[in-house]
């Protein structure tokens, strides 16, 4: 007779039948052909039957749930595709809220930025055909004066990066400090910062009160009467940081010429 250890049947196979007769009341637990099993002694030929066939299925149910178990209790298996998708959905917000955290590094407080700058769309001009004969105000073109302030205690640049007549970029052609003499604005010296070559660019010295400039669009073809918008940046000159930019719009046609 096979050696009992805890009520289960060593997996040594039991010498003749295989098992007890159907309706005997064994004492030993009956042994499976495909796996250990035990069962309670005293059986009937119909409770053994019974007991049998609810192991098995039971045996079968667990192991249609093998992947998920295995996936969930040891270390070993790759995660399921739920898992993986489940984890993709909860990295979302931490890209966003890292990304806010990198544009509030570059937050100035008082005095450190200067302020946006100050467009004066009440005094803009355009060119209506070839009227004016400034050198720096092409024909058919939009400008406007612009007032600069620093009160930093750094040198900074201002950036004209689009000019858009309607909807239409036409891009800067000029930034003078008049459109009479198309004379170059004062201030320090415009140089590239880093990979930004600084193209329709001005230089405003540490502590600048006030400057004034005119920063006139290209040519558009023709004279519509419709706005303008002009984007612009404050670039830091020590560091080439980008501290401040935005777009200065206005839906209204420029009244006339300044030249």
């Amino acid at each position: 007779m096979p050696e009992l250890r805890g009520g289960i049947v060593d997996a040594a196979p039991l010498v003749g039948s295989g098992s007890p007769p159907c309706g005997a009341r064994g004492t030993v637990a009956h042994l499976s052909v495909t796996r250990r099993v035990w069962l309670p002694v005293g059986l009937t030929c119909t409770e053994r039957s019974e007991a049998q066939r609810s192991r098995s299925m039971h045996a079968r149910h667990k192991g249609s749930r093998g992947e998920l178990m295995s996936t969930q209790h040891t270390g070993g298996l790759k995660p399921t595709r739920r898992t993986l998708v489940k984890g993709a959905a909860w990295s979302v917000p931490v890209v966003a809220i890292g990304a806010s955290a990198a544009v509030a590094d570059v937050q100035c407080s008082p005095n450190s930025c200067p302020p946006p700058p100050a467009f004066d769309f009440d005094n803009a001009y355009k060119n209506p055909g070839g009227s004016c004969e400034s050198s720096c105000v092409p024909k058919q073109s939009y400008g406007v004066p612009v007032t600069l302030s620093n009160a930093s205690s750094e040198d900074y640049y201002i950036q004209f990066t689009s000019y858009l007549i309607g909807t239409t970029s036409v891009g800067v052609h000029s930034i003078t400090s008049d459109v009479l003499s198309c004379a170059a604005p004062g201030g320090c010296a415009v140089e590239a910062c880093g990979d930004n070559a600084m193209m329709n660019a001005v230089c405003v010295p540490a502590g600048t009160a006030s400057m004034r400039i005119y920063v006139t669009s290209g040519g558009y073809g023709s004279s519509p009467q419709t706005g303008q918008s002009i984007g612009w940046q404050w670039v830091r000159k020590s560091d080439c940081e980008v501290t401040d930019s935005g777009v200065a719009a206005s839906a209204v046609s420029p009244p006339g010429l300044e030249c």
